[in-house]
């Protein structure tokens, strides 16, 4: 009797388990979804008010992204004439360069193929660097 008991609470712990998972990912969808509905309301909203001030504000951020985008693509710039300066690419050259793609990726909406496509041109203007992914396991994670 205490054995069946035993998994009989521990079935009905199991069910209550995956019944409250269910819910969590149900309200966090549901919330997702709610925080977009009334964002885009605010919008609409917002356009009634002052449709000019909107369209300035949603410009500024488009001019705020690219100039992110131009800073990053900058700073691989600097990677590689930094590089080519002190005539080694360094550990620190990876990892940094490594950093902007994922920033690429991350804050400028670039697809992972455009940021290797960009960044071996940047890499291979480094007299004798290749560009290529690193085999699994290497310490440096990434790109080179």
């Amino acid at each position: 009797m205490f054995d069946f008991t035993k998994g009989l609470f521990g079935v009905i712990l199991k069910v209550s388990d995956r019944f409250w998972e269910l819910v969590a990912v149900f309200a966090g969808r549901a919330g997702g979804t709610a925080h977009w509905l009334i964002g885009k309301i605010a919008i609409l909203a917002l356009r009634l008010v002052d449709k000019e001030k909107v369209e300035g504000i949603i410009a500024q951020g488009a001019m705020a992204k690219q100039q992110a985008e131009l800073e990053l693509m900058s700073s691989a710039s600097q990677l590689r004439d930094h590089a080519v300066e002190t005539g080694e690419w360094k550990a620190e050259h990876t990892i940094a360069i490594n950093a902007i793609g994922v920033a690429l990726i991350d804050a400028c909406d670039w697809e992972e193929a455009a940021v290797h496509n960009y960044l071996r041109g940047v890499v291979e203007a480094v007299p004798g660097l290749e560009y290529g992914l690193e085999p699994p396991g290497n310490d440096l994670g990434g790109l080179l």
